[in-house]
């Protein structure tokens, strides 16, 4: 507590769910659940947009280590795996568009348990 490391490290945990993810949620909400794809075209747009604006910040964030944090996997990555595999899913960023993410993510699911929590197997 109390740290540069720790501020950073609440910044990703924090920065996946609050930001990342509520405009997934929207794309979510509208486009799966509601079936309102063309009906409500402007909101999912937006919802994409605000989505791939997020994304831009992580992709020009990423460091030169492995992990959110460097050389170490914390509970930041964890959350913004489940975060990058939706934004994958409802194709709201790419490989060509975010590279570094790409290889982010990449490596996140490579890990066995990512493996197995997301029911890859």
């Amino acid at each position: 507590p109390g740290t540069p490391e720790r501020a950073r490290y609440l910044q990703w945990l924090h920065f996946a769910e609050s930001t990342a993810y509520p405009p997934l949620g929207i794309v979510v909400w509208l486009v799966v659940y509601r079936g309102e794809a063309e009906s409500q075209a402007e909101l999912v747009a937006d919802a994409r947009a605000r989505a791939r604006s997020g994304f831009d910040f992580l992709e020009a964030e990423l460091g030169e280590g492995p992990w959110l944090l460097g050389d170490d996997f914390t509970a930041a990555d964890v959350m913004m795996g489940f975060t990058l595999a939706a934004a994958r899913l409802l194709a709201v960023i790419d490989d060509e568009s975010h590279p570094r993410t790409a290889a982010y993510f990449a490596r996140l699911a490579s890990r066995p348990a990512f493996v197995k929590a997301a029911g890859l197997t």
